[in-house]
């Protein structure tokens, strides 16, 4: 019985990878089919409403909406840091001086997309186009990747 009950578990976890395809390998250059409404279901506190402008930074920098929002997700408490209600910083982008500040969610979200997908930057400009692979450089925390993954599939 208990062999019963792990392969139908596996074989649903499976299903659900194959749903959605999202793996640390996913590359993130490809397109979201998630809409602005399903988007601000899952979004809370601060990053509530957010979610056409996931959608904007997609159609303008070419990076999945999905992913913009399970990074902003994780790296911000679903909206609820600190960072995120006073700074409108949702991805814990630091300057020479401590956490970035931005005057919009919007501008917060665009600067993201824009230095994730930079033709000269650290991220796509060197290849980087799998969450694993942006994960490493991105973060410090072995397990992120890992984490953006799962919040990626509890999005949908």
């Amino acid at each position: 019985m208990r062999k019963l009950i792990t392969t139908l578990l596996c074989s649903v976890i499976l299903l659900c990878n194959a749903a959605y395809g999202f793996s640390q390998n996913y590359d993130v250059r490809k397109k979201s089919d998630i809409t602005a409404e399903q988007l601000d279901a899952k979004l809370q506190n601060r990053l509530k409403g957010c979610g056409q402008y996931f959608i904007d930074a997609q159609e303008k920098y070419g990076i999945n909406a999905e992913f913009l929002a399970a990074i902003a997700i994780h790296e911000s408490g679903n909206g609820s840091s600190t960072a995120a209600r006073r700074k409108n910083n949702f991805f814990g982008l630091m300057g020479k001086r401590g956490q970035l500040s931005f005057e919009t969610p919007q501008e917060c979200i665009e600067c993201v997309a824009k230095n994730l997908t930079k033709p000269s930057g650290y991220y796509f400009g060197r290849g980087r186009y799998t969450i694993s692979s942006i994960g490493r450089k991105y973060a410090s925390d072995k397990r992120w990747s890992t984490r953006v993954v799962a919040t990626m599939k509890s999005i949908r």
